[in-house]
């Protein structure tokens, strides 16, 4: 009798279990469906339902995470920026990590509290952890190449961008975003070896090869980008931009001819842009093909979207009896 007795007490205080422990996933989920359906504006109605989600079952750890998260964003996207938040967040955060330690998203997250902090050690070391438990995980990698790169820590980012690339499974994105990052911290040389061994990976991916035309243009290797250019648009004929690119790297090497004729080329999908008509109108004064340059000029003084600036120039050229000064 005893042990039927035993045995029924532990049967419902597993069935009790199980019903909190779904009552606290549906309020979680109720708390995620608010965020997707209203971004920014439903933050504090979905940390309620996490709350709500942690009380009612202690040792759920994806709600806590929940309340840490959603404080970091109400952070970030506040006008007035409350540090309480991110030490609440914090706090959050070292709970998730005592019901299961080593956890990745914890760390990264905890990274971001810090760095909205400024405390960029801090940040730095829970991203290490947070990749030492998910080493393949892209979102951390990049975090922790870009703050290599806001450090100026140009050698250790090139260098864990060589490493963190074995590890991951989706190699083409990561080699992508680290050429991005390079190139736009004038690292040009470092972004066409990374763009080079992704385009290898993905031989039909022509933003790529656009992309590693930027970086070559970038280095002055005007050559090498025509050939990046040229070989996007053969995968992909609608990159259009390829052609404007094309125009200033012709011009560069003082080919004229093949300038103009790549700028109109890019001009016939995109009319009224500006730079490159005022590119294509000068390439065509060096062709001393002055009437054809004289009708750009004008059309730029009479389109609405001209600037100042643009028109100024246009009006300067057309009073100009002959072929103005290199610009």
């Amino acid at each position: 009798m005893m042990k039927t007795v035993l045995t029924m007490v532990l049967v419902l205080g597993m069935s009790l279990t199980a019903v909190r422990a779904g009552e606290a996933e549906d309020l979680y989920a109720r708390g995620v469906k608010i965020l997707h359906e209203k971004n920014v504006g439903g933050i504090d109605e979905a940390l309620v339902l996490f709350e709500r989600a942690a009380a009612t079952n202690a040792t759920f750890d994806t709600a806590y995470q929940g309340m840490a998260d959603a404080l970091i964003l109400k952070f970030e996207f506040a006008e007035a920026k409350n540090p309480a938040l991110l030490k609440k967040a914090l706090g959050y955060l070292d709970k998730v990590l005592e019901l299961r330690p080593g956890n990745a998203k914890a760390y990264f997250s905890k990274a971001t509290a810090c760095f909205d902090l400024g405390e960029e050690r801090d940040g730095m070391a829970n991203l290490r952890k947070s990749l030492v438990s998910d080493p393949a995980n892209l979102e951390a990698n990049v975090a922790y190449f870009g703050r290599l790169l806001v450090q100026k820590e140009n050698d250790k980012a090139v260098e864990f961008a060589a490493a963190s690339v074995e590890k991951v499974t989706n190699r083409v994105d990561l080699l992508k975003l680290y050429g991005h990052g390079f190139s736009q911290a004038g690292l040009q040389d470092a972004a066409i070896d990374t763009y080079r061994k992704a385009a290898k990976l993905a031989p039909r991916n022509a933003v790529l090869r656009y992309a590693l035309g930027d970086a070559f243009r970038a280095r002055g290797k005007y050559e090498q980008a025509i050939g990046a250019y040229e070989d996007a648009l053969k995968i992909d004929g609608k990159l259009v931009q390829a052609h404007f690119r094309l125009g200033y790297c012709w011009a560069a090497l003082q080919d004229f001819g093949k300038a103009a004729a790549a700028t109109q080329k890019y001009l016939e999908s995109e009319p009224d842009d500006i730079a490159a008509l005022n590119n294509l109108a000068m390439y065509l004064e060096k062709l001393n093909r002055m009437d054809e340059a004289k009708a750009i000029w004008q059309k730029i003084q009479n389109l609405p979207s001209a600037s100042d600036v643009h028109r100024t120039r246009a009006a300067a050229h057309l009073s100009s009896p002959v072929p103005p000064p290199k610009e």
